[in-house]
């Protein structure tokens, strides 16, 4: 789900930060496969990479810069754990919002019952919405395992990584 986004926004630096190591590769059986439905998008994993970049490129996570940042071991462990968890959770989510899209799409090829089409879409609608929830979950969590510094100084990598 797109909404992953907002967190990962706040965990990830785009490619080409300015580190010698920003780029890392991923083999080729982690790269995930592209979505078979256009107007839902993908659950977006931590290191999935981006589609403006080779597939043997990924982004780098907050926790790669723990030395610049001056993260505690606790505090990696903590922020890696936030993540998994909202991964899950977008994981659980997809699965349902892509269960809940066939079954709308099958109602409108075959001009079903329009209180049926409204319940399903409002079960999308609601998974979504408790997305955005978890993903501000997340970055509350985020907020409370490190300084205001840290935070600063990870906003200012990410600035200079999209330059």
């Amino acid at each position: 789900m797109a909404t992953v986004l907002g967190l990962l926004a706040v965990l990830v630096a785009p490619l080409g930060a300015q580190t010698p190591s920003a780029t890392e590769t991923v083999p080729a059986s982690e790269t995930p496969a592209p979505s078979g439905s256009p107007s839902v998008p993908e659950p977006t994993p931590l290191m999935q990479p981006s589609p403006e970049v080779a597939p043997t490129t990924k982004a780098r996570a907050i926790w790669d810069y723990q030395k610049e940042l001056g993260l505690t071991d606790d505090q990696v462990a903590k922020i890696k754990k936030t993540v998994r968890d909202l991964q899950d959770k977008a994981d659980a989510a997809q699965t349902r919002y892509t269960a809940s899209q066939k079954a709308y799409a099958t109602l409108m090829e075959k001009s079903g019952d329009l209180e049926q089409i409204r319940t399903r879409m409002h079960e999308m609608a609601d998974i979504q919405i408790d997305m955005q929830i978890e993903n501000l979950r997340a970055k509350r969590a985020l907020r409370k395992v490190i300084t205001p510094a840290q935070m600063q100084k990870w906003q200012e990598i990410q600035k200079s990584a999209q330059h």
